[in-house]
């Protein structure tokens, strides 16, 4: 973990002492207070304006989809029908001809003829409605996958504005790490430099729930705010919120993938 993380600004719990810099990047009271409703009001309004250009921007990917798909199966059945009426009316019109002949002959090889062309228009019909259906599942099947991903994106805008107006999100899931801390278990938590002085703040005030386990927590640039990395005697946890909504993103369009699609 020393050659991922790199930093002197050391927290350790228990007893709650700080190692910090001597020039901190920045101090805890420029943030703005979590709870002053003139950022939280705004920024809850933006966010649901943007949930709302969402859902109406999917809901017109989802309508386009399905018209598309039943326009193309309504051509398909019409060409089918189409296929099927002129085999019909040309082994009609070769049967006519061998009675108006008076040969039985005639008459046996029209029969056949008119029996293979049906069978052709039978096959070709079912064909031009395999080949739809497989085109129509492809078109609903691509827009589930850009409504996934739309979604996805307004939900990291939503996450980003909430984590930059609340950095109480981050000290709660410290919160419930240190629950968990066994006597004697050493923990080191990798925190975003504004959410590290937030929390060495939150330490200082001792808001935190305390453990016979040893806890650090150190500040690296390179994690997002909302996000951490654990580093425990068991292994390392990736706590950083794109890997989280990664996982959320591949675990929704794999169910994309596998889900089958019920036939309107």
């Amino acid at each position: 973990m020393s050659n991922i993380v790199k930093s002197n600004q050391t927290v350790i719990a228990e007893p709650f002492s700080i190692e910090r810099s001597p020039e901190p990047e920045m101090a805890f009271n420029d943030y703005l207070p979590i709870n002053h409703e003139a950022v939280l009001v705004p920024a809850r309004q933006k966010a649901n304006t943007i949930l709302q250009e969402a859902e109406t921007m999917v809901l017109a990917i989802l309508a386009k989809a399905r018209e598309d798909s039943r326009v193309m199966i309504s051509e398909a059945k019409e060409a089918a029908r189409l296929i099927e009426v002129a085999a019909s009316e040309e082994a009609e019109s070769a049967r006519e001809s061998a009675l108006g002949q008076g040969y039985q002959e005639g008459l046996s090889r029209a029969a056949l003829e008119m029996q293979a062309k049906m069978d052709q228009a039978r096959e070709e019909k079912i064909r031009i409605l395999e080949d739809a259906q497989r085109e129509r599942l492809e078109i609903i099947s691509t827009s589930e996958e850009v409504i996934v991903k739309i979604v996805l994106a307004v939900a990291k805008k939503v996450i980003d504005k909430e984590v930059m107006d609340n950095p109480d999100i981050t000290k709660n899931i410290v919160s419930k790490i240190v629950e968990h801390l066994s006597d004697g278990e050493a923990f080191k938590i990798f925190l975003s430099p504004r959410d590290f002085e937030y929390l060495a703040e939150e330490l200082a005030r001792n808001q935190l729930s305390q453990s016979g386990g040893k806890l650090q927590i150190k500040s690296d640039s390179r994690i997002a705010d909302g996000g951490c990395i654990i580093d425990t005697d068991l292994g390392i946890v990736d706590a950083r919120l794109e890997t989280r909504v990664m996982a959320v993103e591949n675990a929704l369009l794999e169910g994309v993938e596998r889900e089958p699609v019920i036939n309107e």
